[in-house]
C-alpha cells in the first residue's frame, strides 16, 4: 500500500514577491519548473488552505503551503531486499545498491524503509543509513528504544567499505 505524500512548508517572509512556481522550482528541486506549473494547475497545491491553480501566484511570505504529491511517479529502484536476521527488536538486511534508505528529494515510497514497512507490517527505524547507490548491510529497528540503544553502539564501532 502506498503511503500519501504530502508536504507542508512555511514560506519565507525572504520569499515574498516571487512566483509559487519559481519558489517551488528552487525549494523542492526534484521537480523541475515545469513539472510544478503542472502540479499548480492541477490543484495540487494550497496556501493557507486554499487550493492554488496559478503558477503565477504572487507569494507574500510567511503562507503554509501544503502540496499532494502522492501522484508524482517515482524513480524505479531495486526493491530486492533480503532479510539476513530477524528478531522482535530488530532486522538486519542486504540493501541492494540504488535504493534509498529513507524518504529525501523525489523518493518517498520507493525506499527501503517504506518497502521494509509495506512488507512487514509494522514501523522500521534505520538505525545507521548507507547511501542510496551503496550496497550493504543495514540495520532496521522495530522501535525508537532499540532504534537508540543499536545507533549509540554502532558508534563504538566502525564501516568498512570494500
Amino acid at each position: 500500500m502506498k503511503r500519501t505524500r504530502i508536504i507542508t512548508s512555511r514560506i519565507p517572509l525572504l520569499s515574498s514577491g516571487q512566483s509559487l512556481a519559481g519558489y517551488c522550482a528552487e525549494r523542492f528541486t526534484y521537480l523541475s519548473r515545469e513539472q510544478w506549473q503542472k502540479e499548480i494547475s492541477k490543484g495540487n497545491l494550497s496556501l493557507d488552505g486554499v487550493p492554488v491553480s496559478d503558477p503565477a501566484t504572487t507569494l507574500k511570505g510567511n503562507e503554509m503551503l501544503v502540496w499532494d504529491g502522492s501522484s508524482i511517479v517515482e524513480p524505479e529502484v531495486d526493491d530486492r531486499i533480503t532479510i539476513i536476521y530477524e528478531d522482535e527488536w530488530f532486522v538486519a538486511v542486504n540493501k541492494p545498491g540504488n535504493l534509498p534508505v529513507h524518504p529525501a528529494g523525489r523518493y518517498f515510497n520507493n525506499t527501503l524503509v517504506a518497502l521494509m514497512q509495506e512488507r512487514s507490517g509494522r514501523k522500521v527505524y534505520p538505525v545507521h543509513r548507507i547511501d542510496r547507490e551503496t550496497s550493504g548491510v543495514l540495520l532496521l529497528a522495530c522501535d525508537e528504544n532499540t532504534a537508540g540503544s543499536l545507533s549509540a553502539a554502532l558508534t563504538q564501532g566502525s564501516k568498512e567499505y570494500l
